[in-house]
């Protein structure tokens, strides 16, 4: 991992608080972030600075709380670009949501290339990706097999959203008043 304006902490040992610099750069890379728990990036937090993620997976891990508001699973987004190449996001947990990602924040983005988001369960909302009060794009990705109350493969709740050339399939959300698989 190689880190430019912020200092690594909790969870699986690949949280970042990136900082505020307009530099702020984190870069992961051959890493495996796996059975991590905090309250919110069980995997990993990053906020505030651009990130690029490669041949990585992010797996087991959860997101927990006292009040089942955990966010983000595997990945806490706030506020990040946040780049894939060859990643897998799969079988995280976050009592509350966002099992794989959870998203917040006008300039959070998330794009892949060969990757995937997968196998993922919240006990709220969006399985696969959470988004809330953001203008974030998910560009290049699979969303899959993930399970939620609200939005198996993804939940947006407020702002703005952009979806490219992506695939969401067999994803389910379940319960008495369940809403988008």
């Amino acid at each position: 991992a190689t880190n430019k304006g912020g200092n690594f902490y909790g969870g699986s040992s690949a949280q970042q608080n990136c900082g505020l610099a307009a530099a702020s750069s984190v870069q992961v890379k051959n890493l495996q972030l796996v059975s991590g728990e905090a309250p919110n990036g069980g995997g990993m937090y990053l906020q505030s600075c651009a990130a690029k993620v490669e041949a990585t997976v992010v797996k087991g891990n959860k997101a927990t709380s006292v009040s089942n508001e955990g966010l983000g699973g595997g990945i806490f987004n706030d506020q990040t670009s946040l780049a894939f190449k060859s990643v897998i996001v799969e079988d995280n947990h976050a009592e509350g949501s966002g099992a794989g990602v959870f998203m917040t924040g006008a300039s959070s983005s998330l794009s892949g290339v060969d990757s995937r988001i997968k196998g993922n369960r919240a006990t709220n909302k969006g399985g696969g990706v959470a988004v809330k009060d953001s203008m974030a794009s998910i560009i290049g990705l699979t969303i899959t097999h993930n399970l939620a109350l609200y939005g198996g493969g993804i939940n947006i709740e407020g702002g703005n959203f952009r979806l490219k050339h992506i695939q969401v399939n067999n994803n389910i959300a379940e319960g008495d008043m369940a809403e988008g698989g």
